[in-house]
């Protein structure tokens, strides 16, 4: 809803502009009265008389203005007669003495050869309309077998262009369950064109309304433009007129100008409010112009396009035949030759069909098509019918009803395109409102992964990395967890991690992770947490705030201790961090910097059942918490040395409650949802240039800004889309273009005949010589010449090239639609005889309706260039053609005024116009189609990422049940980055989570290659392996050290490109381990165990670029090995160096590890016996090893 200061500047804009058309008519109610009154001063002054005249006087004068002007041009004798006689034609009906059309046609002696021909064109294009129909059927079938075949929701969207043009299967307008392409039936077809879903309807009218007022509002500011260049043109006709007696039509045409260009202004110039998705704004109009004011705008057109082709503001009749005496101007006197004036003139019919051809897309929506019809019906027939009653001009009415139905073919032209531009546009919403479903679903798997505030970024597949200066982290390990029995523990980790995110969503802490037995919550990361004054007082005080929540959570999760009866080792610190999400396989939300480092050091550090927390956290603790400084004590950090921290215990916590939660409106979780992603399509929107094309806006995305990167969708793959949906209606429109072009060509020969053509002489000189017996010979060749060109499209359109060269086929279409415009202008050249310099008056009914074919002409090159669909630039060729025919014209026998010709040539651009919006239309489409399926595919990539699959078909199976899995036999993979975090010292935090992102990308991509499933990333450690089948399909052991040895190659690589310094160290591990679901929000399934921290001793004690393997996995590539060979038998008497050697067979840069320790990078010493024995360093190569 609009506010009142915008309804108020509506209201302004409305009384201003209805005061300016209303200053305009009294103008012209003034303008016509005085001349009136002096037309009278005149007639008395003339007859020496100073009183009223008399009753005939007063008839006399009754005329106005009209009279007044034929009194005042004295003309010869002469002259005046043949001024009287036309205007006596002007008023009596015109005779139709209409002869025997089989009596002319026996009279032809070559008329049997003429009819045949035309009528063998006619039987050719009936015989390829009727073999088009069978495959239309084949088609049917064959995309219902399709729609029956795939799965995916994504059957929804239309997968081909809307290119449907003048053609549309019979399918298309079923109501059935699905249409010609598949589609599920969500919209009704035809007339009354809607969605069977009323909500969807509504909001298709909420989105689409303004949008299409913008483009009528646009296409009405360039009517605008053409009618005040109209209106100039009438004001230089004028000029050259003798006589002053015209000084009245000079004013009206004057104002008129002026009208359409405030009009044209109003509509155009004026600077849009920026708006939201949906709203009616953009460079055109503001949107709190709309809805009243464009349909009274829109009326002003209708009436407009009547007022201009009658009297006072266009000569009538008998004006029209004084003007050509004395008017120097030659189309004046070819006008009145032409008997061109009344809404009956050549040029009126020619101006209402350009107005029937912008009516349809003016309308705001196609169910308002019954407007044009009625606008025609009623309102032009009616004021013809008045006018020709009021004025006496009634020598037009007899064409009347061949004009109107010229206009209505024109109309039910205009009524389809408009039909297929918002089938089309339905579609693309259809197919927007899918993006936005798929986008939904995504965020619905997202929500129990990260922060919601981080989703509209990563559904619009944005680098996310946020600057955190102030950030508090609680680290929770539950102290001494062994796993014996499965199910249990998971039961027990289910229980009191759910219970823990109880109490941090009442406390308004925001939970991070779960890893293992591990849990991450903080505070100061959301942006609800981030102080609202950036002034380091303010700052400071709101993070005291935080703290108090943090702490009062740490409270309560030490409270679980008692019930638990297991204790509880915590720490927090407090610092800066960087927040970004990493993967876009499995995609975590982390924290990266020294502050989530040193919280988990103190989580380390600390004393069971007890908080840790540094001093920096100690320094911002409101004074009822805050520890003295005495009380203080030094713990030894790596990288920091003796570093002073505090304890908390839980005696010491304030006997405090959960914050009461602020009271909020409830709102369904699916209006929250939708919000979200709206908004993530708002961000999706303002990444595109600020300054937009005026043409083509939607091309933006097929270019590519940065000469690094690739553009974001592939101008080659929508060419290719484009055209398959342009070929699979191909042949239909072209039959169907043949078999009007057949059919017209009967009715044209026939005629001919009727008109006698074999004994017309061309006496002006014409394009072509038109002998009497030629002009026949011309229309057929020409007409024949289309035929074949439609033959031989018809035929290449079954071949595979016709599908695979696409530019070749789309300039070869543009180009034979050039040569067949060419030759019919030269047809209907034949067609039409030279009466240029003959009068309508003495012109035979029959000769009279020959002249009318040029009208038809114009109806014929709007269909030949808008039959088949052409992109933008493509249908711009069509101007110079249209250019080169006017300019011509004179040289032929078609009439067209010089007016006539401007509304041609607006005819071409409203083809061009019509070629933009579809491309426009295209485009989006693509765009859409293309981000569904990919939306689509990364909600099904991070669900089977999320979870194995077989844990998934679990929990669809039983949802509330909760699964745990052992496996005996799992060899999982885990690398740590060495120097990654001196390296992301340096750099800014986009640049580190760009880092992070690239080469943890490259490592999904080796998770594809090698069959491994990724269970986690933690920091920058990675985690992926194989197990039994609940967790992979297959379990190689050797597989997995190749996944590990391919992460070393790959950020070697990955460094060497970037010129850093940085490498990988991996250790495996094979053995038994526990997996289950863990946790109420943000599940994952994670492996647990006394495995997962030998995997973690692996890693941390393993050399850079080394891969350390344990003693279990050495044993078990060993007994993939001799599995392969089939000779497992041999495993329980191989010796140690046997085995070893085996080792080798498969990595032959196998050595076994021979240091006494197994020393950390941080210093710490582990045993063999923690890692289950002696371990194995894998190199790259044998000569690696050896020279180590």
């Amino acid at each position: 809803k609009r506010g009142a200061g915008a309804r108020q500047a509506g209201r302004r804009w409305i009384s201003l502009f209805a005061k300016s058309l209303m200053k305009f008519h009294i103008c012209a109610v003034l303008l016509c009265l005085v001349q009136d009154g002096q037309a009278l001063r005149d007639a008395n002054e003339k007859n020496g008389k100073s009183s009223l005249p008399d009753v005939n006087e007063t008839k006399e004068a009754s005329c106005g203005t009209q009279c007044s002007i034929k009194k005042k041009t004295q003309l010869p004798s002469d002259v005046q007669h043949e001024v009287d006689e036309e205007n006596n034609y002007a008023h009596q009906p015109r005779k139709r003495d209409i002869p025997n059309w089989s009596e002319k046609y026996d009279k032809d002696p070559h008329g049997h050869l003429h009819m045949g021909s035309a009528l063998g064109m006619f039987m050719i294009a009936l015989l390829l309309q009727w073999t088009t129909q069978p495959q239309q059927r084949k088609d049917a079938v064959a995309s219902a077998m399709r729609k029956a075949r795939k799965p995916r929701f994504l059957n929804q969207a239309a997968a081909r262009a809307d290119v449907d043009a003048e053609g549309s299967d019979s399918e298309d307008e079923a109501t059935s369950s699905s249409d010609s392409h598949g589609t599920p039936c969500v919209m009704k077809l035809g007339p009354g064109m809607r969605f069977l879903d009323e909500d969807l309807e509504e909001e298709w009218e909420k989105e689409s309304y303004p949008k299409n007022q913008q483009r009528g509002a646009v296409l009405l500011a360039l009517v605008a433009f053409g009618l005040a260049v109209d209106r100039f043109y009438a004001f230089y006709e004028l000029q050259s007129c003798k006589g002053d007696q015209w000084w009245m039509q000079k004013s009206l045409q004057i104002g008129c100008i002026l009208v359409m260009v405030k009009v044209f202004a109003f509509l155009l110039m004026v600077p849009a409010d920026t708006g939201t998705r949906g709203e009616a704004a953009s460079f055109f109009l503001p949107s709190k112009f709309w809805d009243s004011t464009y349909w009274i705008i829109l009326g002003f057109f209708g009436c407009f396009f009547i007022v201009v082709n009658l009297w006072p503001i266009s000569p009538s009749c008998d004006i029209l035949s004084v003007m050509a005496r004395v008017c120097s101007y030659k189309s004046v006197w070819i006008a009145n030759e032409k008997l061109d004036c009344t809404l009956q003139g050549h040029t009126a019919c020619q101006m209402i069909q350009l107005w029937m051809l912008i009516m349809p897309y003016a309308l705001p929506q196609f169910r308002c098509f019954h407007l044009t019809f009625l606008w025609l019906g009623f309102f032009y027939v009616g004021v013809s019918w008045l006018y020709a009653e009021i004025s006496g001009e009634k020598t037009h009415m007899v064409d009347l009803g061949l004009h109107f139905s010229m206009l209505v073919v024109t109309a039910i032209l205009g009524t389809m395109k408009k039909y297929y531009l918002e089938k089309g546009m339905r579609r693309q919403f259809l197919e927007d409102n899918l993006q936005r479903k798929a986008l939904e679903h995504l965020y619905v798997v997202f929500d129990g992964m990260v922060p919601k505030y981080v989703i509209p970024r990563m559904l619009m597949q944005k680098p996310i990395c946020d600057y955190r200066p102030r950030v508090s982290i609680l680290f929770v390990l539950i102290h001494d967890f062994h796993v014996s029995d499965a199910n249990a523990a998971l039961t027990f980790l289910n229980t009191y991690f759910g219970k823990m995110d109880d109490i941090c969503a009442a406390h308004k802490v925001t939970k991070i992770e779960t890893v293992a037995e591990e849990y991450v919550c903080s505070v100061g990361v959301v942006p609800e947490d981030l102080p609202g004054d950036t002034s380091a007082i303010t700052a400071e005080r709101q993070h005291q705030e935080l703290l108090e929540r943090l702490f009062g959570a740490a409270y309560e999760i030490q409270q679980l201790q008692n019930e638990a009866q297991k204790k509880f080792k915590m720490g927090i610190h407090t610092g800066e961090i960087h927040a970004g999400v990493i993967g876009q396989k499995l995609p975590r939300f982390r924290l990266f910097g020294d502050t989530i480092n040193t919280s988990a050091r103190m989580m380390q550090k600390a004393s069971p059942g007890q908080l840790l927390f540094g001093e920096a956290t100690n320094r911002l603790l409101p004074s009822s918490l805050k520890v003295k400084e005495a009380d203080g004590i030094i713990v030894k950090m790596k990288g920091k040395g003796d570093v002073k921290a505090f304890y908390y215990d839980e005696t010491n916590f304030p006997k405090s409650s959960a914050p009461a939660k602020e009271p909020s409106p409830d709102k369904p979780k699916e209006m929250v949802v939708k919000a979200e992603v709206n908004k993530a399509i708002r961000l999706s929107d303002g990444e595109r240039p600020q300054s937009l094309p005026f043409l083509l806006s939607e091309k933006v995305d097929f270019k590519s800004h940065d000469p690094v990167k690739e553009p974001k969708f592939s101008e080659e793959k929508f060419q290719m889309w484009f055209h398959l949906g342009f070929a699979r209606k191909f042949r239909l429109r072209l039959h169907r273009q043949i078999l009007l072009m057949a059919f017209m060509t009967v009715m044209d020969v026939m005629h001919m005949e009727h008109t006698e053509a074999w004994k017309v002489e061309d006496k002006d000189p014409g394009l072509l010589p038109k002998h009497p017996t030629k002009r026949f010979v011309i229309l057929l060749s020409c007409r024949a010449v289309i035929l074949a060109m439609g033959l031989g499209w018809s035929v290449f359109a079954r071949t595979e090239a016709f599908r695979e060269r696409v530019q070749e086929v789309q300039w070869g279409l543009v180009a034979s639609t050039l040569i067949v415009a060419t030759v019919m202008f030269v047809s209907y050249d034949a067609l039409i005889y030279p009466q240029l310099h003959r009068s309508y008056v003495t012109m035979h009914f029959l000769d009279y309706v020959n002249q009318q074919q040029s009208l038809i002409f114009v109806l014929a090159y709007f269909i030949v260039t808008n039959t088949h669909p052409t992109l933008f630039y493509q249908s711009l060729v069509y101007i110079p053609l249209g250019v080169v025919f006017m300019y011509i014209r004179n040289r032929t026998s078609l009439y067209i005024s010089d007016i006539g010709r401007v509304m041609f040539l607006c005819t071409v651009v409203i083809s061009c116009l019509l070629a933009h919006v579809l491309e426009q239309t295209s485009r989006a489409r693509f765009k859409t189609k293309q981000r569904v399926e990919e939306t689509q595919d990364r909600v099904e990539t991070v669900l089977s990422n999320l979870m194995p699959k077989k844990v998934l078909e679990e929990i669809k199976l039983s949802p509330g049940l909760q699964r745990s899995h052992s496996y005996d036999h799992a060899t999982i993979a885990q690398s740590d980055l060495c120097g990654f975090t001196q390296l992301a010292s340096d750099k800014s935090p986009e640049q580190v989570v760009a880092f992070v992102e690239d080469l943890f990308g490259r490592f999904d991509r080796l998770t594809d290659e090698f069959q491994i499933y990724k269970v986690e990333t933690v920091g920058d450690a990675y985690i992926a392996g194989m197990a039994e089948h609940t967790l992979t399909s297959e379990n190689s052991p050797i597989q997995v050290v190749q996944f590990g040895m391919a992460m070393i190659q790959a950020t070697a690589e990955w460094a060497e490109k970037l010129g850093v310094k940085v490498t990988c160290r991996v250790g495996v591990h094979h053995g038994h381990c526990v997996g289950g679901v863990v946790g109420k929000g943000m599940q994952r399934y994670h492996l647990f165990g006394s495995f997962m921290s030998e995997l973690d001793t692996l890693e941390a004690t393993s050399r850079e670029g080394i891969t350390q393997i344990s003693r279990a996995c050495k044993d078990a590539i060993v007994r993939e090995h001799l599995q392969r060979l089939g000779d497992a038998a041999r495993e329980a008497t191989l010796t140690d160096v046997a085995a070893l050697e085996k080792l080798q067979k498969e990595f032959d840069g196998a050595i076994e590890r021979s240091d006494d320790k197994l020393t950390t990078s941080k210093g710490e010493e582990h045993d063999y016996s923690e890692v289950g024995g002696r371990t194995f360093l894998i190199y790259k190569d044998k000569a690696s090893a050896v020279s180590a």
